[in-house]
């Protein structure tokens, strides 16, 4: 049996990771922020009509959405 390649070039596959690490980093950091309780982000939040848990709740799984990508 012959090991199965990519039929992908690389450079396809070194985009799609550099891609995933961009989109993972932009997550964290919004999410961190958010966990901070910077001050911005929750006026915008209250200016939206959501309640302060939501807040929290949004940079939580902002995180844990980089952690899993």
């Amino acid at each position: 049996m012959t090991a199965r390649t990519s039929s992908r070039p690389k450079w396809q596959v070194y985009g799609m990771y550099g891609l995933i690490l961009v989109l993972s980093l932009v997550m964290a950091l919004a999410g961190i922020a958010k966990l901070m309780g910077n001050e911005m982000l929750a006026e915008q939040f209250r200016n939206f009509g959501y309640p302060v848990w939501f807040f929290y709740l949004t940079g939580v799984l902002e995180v844990l959405a980089a952690i899993l990508l």
